[in-house]
């Protein structure tokens, strides 16, 4: 089991790289204040989550609605942590 700290370096490091964001960027992001937030990184950013931290997929209907850091850090934390 990963701890919360663990989660939330993983996927600042995946939201830094994906969306080119500085580390501050990142724990704030949404597809709202993110510029290049589109369609097709979203599906990448959802990816990198499957392959880096669940080693499983997103099913899409919860993918449409990670749809910021919060949002995903909560899926994932509960996804790797219960």
């Amino acid at each position: 089991m990963k701890s919360k700290q663990t989660i939330q370096d993983q996927l600042i490091q995946i939201f830094m790289r994906t969306l080119s964001l500085s580390e501050e960027q990142a724990k704030t992001a949404t597809i709202e204040n993110t510029d290049n937030w589109d369609s097709f990184t979203h599906m990448n950013l959802i990816l990198s989550i499957e392959v880096d931290l669940l080693r499983s997929e997103i099913d899409p209907n919860d993918a449409v609605e990670l749809i910021s850091f919060g949002k995903i850090y909560e899926y994932v934390y509960a996804r790797t942590c219960i």
